[in-house]
């Protein structure tokens, strides 16, 4: 779930982009971008490898990667550019969207918002919501063939509220806990605690969603130890305090 580990310092814009030019660069960009490609196709050749993006396609690309584009037949991309706190590790990529009015949904809703405030509450509220629907997207591409740690991820995903659930999912798999941490990082691009972390925000983000529990009534149904720690680690994690993504909930 590369998605849920990005934590937004500021949206920089929002556009739909069309160029003329059969063939332009990006390099030394400043932000990352993630969107859809609503028309055309187009082939980007970065300093490892060339992908190719289709009408119908999400995309991601890494502020950290330059690449050359060569316009098949031009069209139109529309693409949110934003910055994280820290470094993403994850690679740009393609991928068919499946269902691109879901995409295009968001998108458009993250475009109202941001020419209204600029990056607020409800842009970042939403974006994040991009985020798990492309992490969707991306998790249904790309997957892990080892099965053991698949159902050691699958015990995390029913217990992730549990104090001893790491060490619960290392006895499954039957391997040392250091080997564990690293075979789940580069399957999921993410540590094992931290994706625990994250599970607990996303139901988080449930919850406060759905309006009728207290701050500290989803802290504590979330597996925090306390309300404190809870509105700490959540803002950290989406750049919100559990009131204000409460609020600001669509």
């Amino acid at each position: 779930m590369p998605f849920s580990s990005f934590r937004v310092k500021s949206i920089e814009y929002v556009i739909r982009f069309s160029s003329a030019q059969k063939r332009f660069e990006s390099r030394n960009k400043q932000s990352h971008i993630i969107g859809l490609k609503c028309s055309g196709n187009a082939t980007h050749t970065l300093s490892d490898r060339k992908m190719r993006l289709n009408a119908g396609d999400v995309y991601f690309l890494n502020r950290a990667e330059d690449y050359i584009v060569d316009q098949i037949y031009p069209g139109m991309s529309f693409s949110v550019h934003f910055t994280t706190y820290e470094p993403i590790e994850l690679k740009g990529f393609s991928i068919p969207a499946g269902d691109t009015a879901a995409v295009l949904n968001l998108l458009e809703r993250i475009e109202r918002s941001y020419l209204k405030k600029g990056t607020n509450a409800e842009s970042l509220y939403l974006l994040y919501k991009l985020f798990a629907l492309f992490g969707e997207i991306y998790g249904r591409k790309y997957h892990p063939t080892d099965k053991k740690l698949m159902d050691a991820k699958e015990y995390m995903n029913l217990h992730f509220k549990d104090k001893d659930c790491v060490d619960r999912a290392v006895e499954l798999y039957g391997i040392s806990r250091r080997r564990f941490c690293d075979l789940f990082k580069a399957a999921y691009s993410v540590t094992p605690n931290r994706y625990l972390t994250l599970k607990k925000i996303e139901l988080a983000k449930s919850l406060l969603a759905g309006g009728e529990l207290t701050v500290e009534e989803t802290g504590e149904l979330c597996g925090f130890s306390d309300v404190y720690y809870f509105s700490k680690t959540f803002k950290k994690e989406t750049g919100l305090t559990p009131t204000d993504y409460k609020k600001n909930r669509p």
